[in-house]
C-alpha cells in the first residue's frame, strides 16, 4: 500500500507542469481571439464613420433650384424634401415615402444632371416647395413631417434607380386604374422599364372612382373652340362614345360632338383625373366616370403606399413599377 501511495504522488508531481502548459496555451487562445475580435470592431466602426461622412458630404452637396426666373442654390438635402413634400404626403408609410424620393432624385439626375438647375415649376418639371412655402402647408405639424424627411432623405440620398446602369426617367402619378401604363399608350414611344405593371392593390381606394359630370351645350362650346369641324348631334346618346381603348384599359380614342380624339387629349380638355374613363349622359350631362389618377406612367404614389402596407421595402415597390431595373449606389 505504501509502495502504491508513492507511486501516485510521484504521478502527480509529475503531471503537475503540464497542466501548466496547458493553462497558458488556452489563455493564449483567449487572448489572440480578443485582439482579432476588437481589430474587427475598428474596421467596421470606422465603416460605419466613412459611410456617415459620405452621406453628410452628400446632404450638404450643392445643387441649383430654378425657381421662376431665379436660380437659387441650396442642398441636396433641401432639394430632396422640397420635391418629395411637393409630391407625396409625409403621413404615407415610409418606404413609400422612401420609393417617392428614390424616384424624384433619379428624374432629376436623368434630366438635368446631379447639379441642377432644376425647374420647380410642375408644368415644366417636378414640383417643389421650399421650407417657408412646407411651413405654410404643414402648420403645426412642420417640425414632425419635415424630420419625417429629413430622415429618409439621409437613408436614400446616396440610392438613385438605373437600367442598363444609367439613371432612369422615373415617371410616377397619383394613382393608376388598377393597371400602370406603358410609355407607348401616353407618350408613343417604347421604354422598356415603362411598362404596363399590376396595381390592382389600389383598387379598394375610397377615392379610386371619380364622377366628373360636364354640361352638353358648355362641351359642345368648347369642343367646337379647338376643332370648327365639331357638330352637335340630334341624338344625345351620339354625343361622345368610346372607340378603343389600349392594353391596360384606358381609352386610346374617344369620338366627341363627331370630332376623335386620343382619351389623353380629352382628359386633358374636361380636366379629368384620367383617361381611363366610362360615360353616360343623363339629361343636359356628359357623366365621366373615371378610374384612378394621373398620366398611368411608372410609380403609382398610391400603389406604392398600398404596397408598403403590406411590408413591401421601397426596393421591391420601386422594382414592381420599373420593369428591369435596379437600385445602385451613386
Amino acid at each position: 500500500m505504501n509502495i502504491r501511495k508513492i507511486l501516485i504522488i510521484a504521478l502527480f508531481i509529475f503531471l503537475i507542469p503540464m497542466l501548466g502548459w496547458i493553462s497558458p496555451n488556452k489563455n493564449n487562445v483567449n487572448i489572440n481571439r480578443d485582439l482579432y475580435s476588437s481589430k474587427s470592431n475598428i474596421e467596421f466602426h470606422n465603416t460605419i464613420e466613412n459611410k456617415k461622412s459620405y452621406i453628410d458630404n452628400l446632404l450638404k452637396s450643392k445643387v441649383k433650384i430654378k425657381i421662376g426666373d431665379d436660380i437659387v442654390e441650396d442642398t441636396v438635402e433641401e432639394y430632396l424634401i422640397g420635391v418629395t413634400a411637393a409630391e407625396i404626403s409625409p403621413t404615407y408609410e415610409l418606404e413609400a415615402i422612401k420609393a417617392q424620393m428614390v424616384a424624384a432624385h433619379t428624374y432629376a439626375i436623368n434630366k438635368y444632371g446631379e447639379s441642377g438647375p432644376y425647374p420647380a415649376d410642375p408644368c415644366v418639371f417636378q414640383a417643389y416647395i421650399n421650407k417657408e412655402g412646407r411651413k405654410e402647408k404643414y402648420k403645426d405639424n412642420f417640425n414632425e413631417y419635415e424630420q419625417i424627411l429629413k430622415d429618409i432623405a439621409a437613408s436614400v440620398v446616396d440610392k438613385i434607380i438605373v437600367y442598363d446602369d444609367k439613371p432612369i426617367v422615373a415617371a410616377f402619378h397619383s394613382m393608376s386604374g388598377g393597371t400602370t401604363k406603358s410609355s407607348e399608350e401616353v407618350w408613343g414611344s417604347f421604354v422598356p422599364y415603362l411598362t404596363s405593371t399590376d396595381s390592382s392593390v389600389e383598387t379598394a381606394l375610397q377615392n379610386y372612382t371619380t364622377q366628373k359630370i360636364k354640361n352638353i351645350t358648355e362641351s359642345y362650346n368648347l369642343i367646337k373652340s379647338k376643332y370648327a369641324e365639331a357638330q352637335m348631334p340630334q341624338e344625345h346618346n351620339n354625343i361622345i362614345k368610346i372607340v378603343s381603348k389600349t392594353e391596360s384599359g384606358y381609352v386610346k380614342n374617344a369620338q366627341i360632338f363627331g370630332v376623335e380624339l386620343p382619351g389623353s387629349k380629352i382628359r386633358s380638355i374636361f380636366g379629368l383625373p384620367s383617361s381611363d374613363f366610362s360615360v353616360s349622359i343623363d339629361n343636359c350631362d356628359i357623366i365621366f366616370t373615371c378610374k384612378g389618377n394621373g398620366h398611368g406612367v411608372g410609380m403609382s404614389q398610391q400603389g406604392a403606399n398600398e404596397l408598403a402596407k403590406q411590408g413591401k421595402t421601397y426596393e421591391e415597390i420601386l422594382c414592381h413599377y420599373y420593369n428591369g431595373v435596379s437600385i445602385k449606389s451613386l
